[in-house]
């Protein structure tokens, strides 16, 4: 089971017409998540789990407006954040004989202006730092970002198959993005079975030269001020997908309260 966490922008403060967003909404999310993930375990046999942290799991401070919404500073967006994941990869653990996780990091994290910074110095890569350590009693709990690429483009192997990761502030979720990428990499659409994305709050699915193209959505929905000024509507969804032999058999959104 491949369980994408994106977009889950710890710190927001919001409610408004569109819906509501806090710290205790996203903890609640978090809860709904790992029951759904469980039934979908059950219904469908899955022994071993793939956690892919596709971030934004902060909200940052990137914007003024995105400051003035939120209600935690940045240093305790990271250190709740961080715990409850470490919970949430725990719990996982309980339930699944190994539990795998991979992460790229979020624009939100980053520590300055976009063309000002340094692409990968962002707070999110202290996550999965804090997690490592906080998790490191558990044998059959597994930190695999040895294998990226770039520390913004992860690359996860799953019964011979790869899947790439990337957050989605570099890469375009379309046949552009793909090609450049794939470029980049040395690769062809052979060699890979699946992208996957967060960034832009809403799952997706796309197939460009048997290529998977699959986006994640967002634990706030489209609920802040820049998603409503720009009209960009999206329900809070994350995406979880079932891995066979061949590769991706299914995809499946879940929508949260």
């Amino acid at each position: 089971m491949i369980i994408c966490l994106s977009d889950f922008h710890f710190g927001l403060d919001v409610s408004n017409h569109f819906g509501s967003y806090n710290a205790e909404i996203a903890e609640q999310r978090l809860k709904q998540y790992l029951e759904e993930i469980l039934k979908m375990k059950e219904t469908n046999k899955t022994e071993n789990a793939y956690v892919l942290l596709l971030w934004d799991l902060l909200s940052g401070n990137i914007h003024l407006t995105v400051q003035i919404q939120n209600r935690e500073n940045v240093t305790s967006q990271v250190q709740k954040s961080a715990e409850l994941l470490s919970a949430f990869v725990y719990e996982l653990s309980t339930h699944f004989n190994s539990v795998n996780i991979d992460s790229v990091p979020g624009n939100h994290s980053r520590l300055s202006f976009k063309d000002q910074v340094l692409r990968n110095d962002r707070l999110d890569n202290l996550i999965p730092w804090y997690m490592q350590a906080k998790l490191s009693h558990l044998s059959n709990v597994k930190f695999i970002s040895q294998d990226n690429y770039d520390s913004t483009i992860g690359c996860v192997d799953i019964r011979g198959k790869k899947y790439l990761i990337v957050h989605g502030d570099y890469d375009a979720c379309n046949e552009s993005g793909l090609s450049k990428l794939l470029l980049m990499l040395d690769l062809k659409p052979s060699d890979v079975e699946a992208i996957f994305f967060g960034h832009l709050h809403r799952c997706a699915y796309e197939d460009v030269s048997n290529v998977k193209i699959i986006r994640s959505g967002s634990f706030c929905g489209s609920v802040d001020d820049y998603s409503v000024s720009k009209r960009l509507n999206g329900k809070p969804m994350q995406m979880v997908c079932i891995v066979g032999e061949h590769g991706v058999e299914s995809m499946c959104p879940v929508g949260l309260k």
